[in-house]
């Protein structure tokens, strides 16, 4: 797989610097990231102006061992359960391109969405947040992991710790259920137990639906 940064019309940048935070933060689409990106810029910043980019460390899928990040720095991710993170996916990305697929219809083709290039910033709603995570040499997560569900005051107060400056992250809301009704088959659950089985040991999740 090439890097994203050697692939045409990329858009999707995955490590986020914050040096005043002293923080590299690891964005995963679906994990909460709109919401968590806004907060530690009025953190950086002060406030979030019109025109402030986000720092970009690097421009490349994370198939390779992580060179860039800053010594020192704290590397902070956000996973979520796959069973949600695929509802809200559904609901969010895969219904405005297919307006009249079910639930199961987007699962099944699960396999072929991975198989797609990641340099395209809709199909990353749909891939494993392992495959976000950055690596040391050995292959080991250079990452510390929050679950999504029940640790974001866990990393607001880390951040503020470490770095002395008081962060409030927001609460992240659930995908609407009247957007796109969600029926889970027999087969749906064992698609995703195979292609996310990373997540849900990196998570500590349930494998139950």
């Amino acid at each position: 797989m090439k890097p994203i940064s050697q692939q045409a019309g990329v858009k999707f940048n995955y490590l986020l610097d914050f040096p005043k935070l002293n923080l590299t933060y690891v964005e995963i689409p679906k994990c909460g990231s709109t919401g968590v990106k806004h907060a530690l810029l009025r953190a950086e910043h002060g406030r979030r102006p019109s025109g402030v980019g986000i720092p970009v460390i690097r421009e490349e899928f994370p198939d390779s061992v992580v060179t860039s990040i800053p010594q020192g720095r704290m590397v902070i991710a956000l996973v979520r359960n796959p069973f949600e993170r695929l509802e809200s996916a559904y609901r969010s990305r895969w219904l405005m391109r297919h307006p009249d697929d079910t639930f199961s219809q987007m699962v099944a083709q699960m396999g072929d969405i991975l198989e797609m290039s990641p340099d395209d910033i809709w199909n990353n709603h749909f891939r494993p947040c392992s495959h976000f995570l950055p690596r040391g040499d050995d292959g080991s997560l250079a990452c510390t992991v929050f679950r999504l569900e029940d640790q974001v005051d866990e990393v607001a107060r880390v951040i503020s710790e470490k770095s002395g400056k008081k962060i409030d992250l927001p609460v992240v809301h659930k995908s609407d259920p009247d957007k796109g009704y969600v029926s889970w088959s027999e087969d749906n659950i064992k698609d995703v137990k195979k292609y996310f089985a990373e997540d849900f040991e990196i998570g500590s999740y349930s494998l139950e639906r």
